[in-house]
């Protein structure tokens, strides 16, 4: 093996994996290359010792000879060598190798020097770079959205088409889709029949600056509907959607297509009008023939008395009356139509499920439009949609997960879940239980690392990388408690 020989009778190893960033490394020794012109290789823990606040990114400061543009050419020996490659810094002493380094190479730089203790001086090119471990990755990671929104997407990764959590700022009249095609749900007017020749509705009157009530131990609040939307003038408008409109062009075809949505009737407020609907999923833009679109919503006739789920698909329907919605409290639905077998299901909450079949369903629909708060008094949030598999374990674990709020975890189970989140793989985690037990979490605004530091201080525990694995000790390890 080759290596840099150190005072100590030791040899220094660095070499870089010319696999993609997350694949298992192919090592390359690039020893030979390591230049000392820039200064000397120097490594750092983000951890030194218990008594360290925080557990950062462990650094490296690398540097190699390129005067035949070896890393920097396409036709040289390291054309793979760029920008989030592994990279490993080892050091062996006798029979026995350490790991001082493993992150991943920051951009690399080009630097031209020349060595003045030749005779001529020589100018010669060097290609710097600065390594961080995975807690870099980590700590520049995308903040988490809510503590709600991150188990959608985590639950969901196989099945979620598109999702608004309905969170952006309180007045907006665009809301951003966080999954699929990201395409955003703005606030628009969609007729109904009869329809409408013109439209006398500002964005003002759909979304209100106001917030929402909180949807459980959710950390971030939605946003609310205007009152009296089912109104115009004190006049109820009741052949008009006021409503914020989305376009997630999803087709279901011999599937399961699901919509799921949060809902808080707010009667407080206002009575609800009549045909309140919070939520549908449909391929109609501007008016609605009852039975001849693909539609699946929910809808009310009275406040929270009389509930219908409408299930429509090229004239073809069922219409399924579920348990009556909690007012002045968060529900949350889901909605299931199979193609083409033509089987329905909602699921309302915790109080149970109801079934049917729309009796000749073709076997595909597609939906081009999805709209949340039509006639609405009160908040909508977290609008999903599926395509795959549902069932009432499903609902029901996103049911748990919004009343629990992770509460009651250990450390370790946090840690897992925050890993999870942030799509770390299980294969480089090593993760002790824990003991101590967290409360609530508060995902909003945080980004991984920063939670994963919260674990790690109500544990008193470790947090850091070793050989390239996230590394996370209990307290029973560190102090044998």
């Amino acid at each position: 093996m080759t290596g840099l020989p150190t005072v100590w009778g030791s040899t220094i190893t660095v070499k870089a994996s010319s696999a993609s960033p997350d694949a298992d490394p192919v090592w390359v020794d690039l020893s030979d290359y390591v230049t000392f012109r820039e200064g000397d290789l120097q490594t750092d823990t983000g951890q030194q010792t218990d008594l360290d606040e925080t557990a950062e990114p462990s650094v490296a400061r690398l540097a190699w000879r390129n005067d035949n543009h070896e890393f920097t050419d396409s036709a040289g020996l390291f054309p793979w060598f760029k920008e989030a490659r592994r990279v490993r810094v080892e050091e062996t002493i006798g029979a026995q190798t350490f790991c001082l380094f493993d992150g991943y190479l920051g951009p690399p730089t080009q630097v031209p020097l020349v060595d003045t203790s030749a005779a001529p001086p020589v100018a010669f090119l060097t290609t710097a770079a600065t390594a961080a471990d995975r807690l870099s990755r980590l700590r520049n990671s995308r903040a988490f959205i809510s503590t709600l929104t991150e188990y959608v997407r985590n639950a969901g990764r196989a099945t979620l088409q598109s999702y608004w959590p309905l969170l952006d700022p309180a007045g907006s009249s665009t809301f951003t889709n966080v999954v699929g095609d990201a395409a955003p749900m703005s606030a628009a007017g969609v007729s109904v029949e009869p329809a409408l020749t013109t439209a006398l509705f500002t964005e003002s009157e759909f979304i209100t600056p106001a917030v929402g009530p909180v949807a459980f131990t959710d950390d971030r609040s939605p946003v609310q509907f205007a009152v009296d939307l089912g109104t115009s003038g004190g006049v109820l408008n009741a052949t008009r959607w006021r409503t914020l409109k989305g376009s997630p062009s999803i087709t279901c075809n011999t599937n399961t297509v699901t919509l799921v949505f949060w809902v808080y009737p707010d009667v407080t407020r206002s009575l609800v009008p009549a045909g309140f609907s919070p939520c549908g999923l449909t391929n109609f833009n501007t008016q609605h023939t009852a039975g001849t679109q693909a539609d699946i919503e929910l809808f009310c006739d009275s406040t929270g008395t009389t509930w219908t789920a409408d299930f429509y698909v090229n004239g073809a329907f069922v219409d399924l009356t579920p348990p009556a919605l909690r007012t002045n409290a968060w529900n949350l639905v889901s909605l299931s139509m199979t193609l083409p077998s033509g089987d329905c299901t909602a699921y309302v909450h915790n109080m149970g499920s109801v079934s049917g079949n729309i009796a000749g369903a073709p076997a595909s629909a597609t939906f081009t439009q999805i709209f949340a708060g039509a006639r609405t008094e009160g908040s909508v949030s977290h609008v999903q949609v599926y395509l795959g598999p549902y069932t009432q374990a499903t609902h029901d674990a996103q049911l748990a997960a919004a009343l629990t709020g992770l509460q009651r975890q250990t450390t370790g189970e946090r840690v897992n879940t925050i890993l999870d989140y942030a799509n770390v793989p299980a294969a480089i985690r090593d993760v002790d239980p824990g003991v101590a037990v967290m409360s609530t979490a508060s995902l909003a605004g945080k980004d991984p690392l920063t939670l994963l530091e919260e674990a790690r201080r109500t544990e008193r525990g470790r947090l850091f990388m070793a050989d390239g694995r996230l590394k996370f000790h209990d307290r029973r390890r560190v102090f044998n408690v």
